[in-house]
Order: C-alpha cells, then sequence, then structure tokens
C-alpha cells in the first residue's frame, strides 16, 4: 500500500481547481472568439451582398447601353467598352482587399451567404478582362464549331 499525506490530497485537489478554473477561462475566451468571429462573418456576407450589386449594376449599364445602340436610340461607341472594362477591373480590384479572408473561411469550414454567386461574378469579371486570344483557345473553338455542326446534321438543333 502506497502511503499519501494529506498535504499531498490537499494539493491535488487545489491544482483541480486550478484546472477547472482555466478551463472557465478559456471557455469565456473562446465564446468570446466565436462571438467577434460571428460578426466577421455577418460583415464579410454583408459586403459580398454589396459588391454582387455592384457587379450586376455594371452589367446592366453594359447591357442597357448596348440594346440602345442596337435598338438605333444612341450611337455605339468604342470608349463604352473601354469605361465598362475599366469598371470590372475597378470592380475586381476592390474585391481583393478582403477575397484572401473570404477564402480562407470557406477554407476552414464556414458557410458564406452569397459566396457561390460572389465567385461566379469574380470569374465572370476576370473571363471579360482577359485578353480575347487569352480567353478563346484556338482549339475550344473549333472543338465547340464542329460539335456544333454535327448537332446540326443530325437534326438534334436549329440554327440561331
Amino acid at each position: 500500500m502506497t502511503h499519501v499525506t494529506s498535504d499531498e490530497i490537499r494539493r491535488s485537489i487545489k491544482n483541480t481547481k486550478t484546472s477547472a478554473c482555466d478551463i472557465k477561462k478559456n471557455f469565456r475566451r473562446i465564446e468570446r472568439m466565436r462571438r467577434r468571429l460571428k460578426g466577421v462573418k455577418r460583415e464579410l456576407e454583408r459586403i459580398l451582398v454589396g459588391k454582387i450589386e455592384q457587379f450586376e449594376k455594371i452589367s446592366m449599364f453594359d447591357e442597357d447601353y448596348r440594346l440602345a445602340a442596337m435598338r438605333g436610340e444612341c450611337d455605339y461607341s468604342p470608349s463604352h467598352d473601354a469605361d465598362v472594362t475599366s469598371l470590372y477591373g475597378e470592380w475586381l480590384q476592390s474585391c481583393e482587399q478582403y477575397f484572401g479572408d473570404f477564402l480562407e473561411l470557406r477554407e476552414k469550414g464556414f458557410k458564406l451567404r452569397n459566396s457561390d454567386a460572389f465567385l461566379k461574378c469574380v470569374s465572370e469579371a476576370t473571363g471579360i478582362l482577359k485578353d480575347d486570344a487569352e480567353f478563346f483557345s484556338k482549339g475550344n473553338l473549333d472543338e465547340l464549331r464542329d460539335r456544333a455542326i454535327d448537332e446540326f446534321r443530325r437534326g438534334e438543333c436549329e440554327p440561331a
């Protein structure tokens, strides 16, 4: 039988109480961090909604102008294309300041409302800003053309 003194038992009890206090402090700290993270998540979701709305405004601005030009309501101006391209570039650049945080939260498993829509906007803007030669590789266009011709010949589609 091992001999244990009452002082050793008291020390053990005291250490357990200290550990319990440390655990409570850590839980409170974790809860504060969780609340802060939740606030950051809400703020980022709010920003995503704003960025999506901005992207849609640029798209509508371009679409409205192009429809008006096709209807003959205004003359087409190449400066419009440059203006729209510039707007998409400014929009995409403004997204870069928090894009890393956005991706980090997603990678850590956080669900962000509107994140898929935002990524779609980023992808579209990136495509719009790419040089046409880089965006459309010759081989891919040839393959799509050949497939469309084959489908038309088989009667699977009609010309536009």
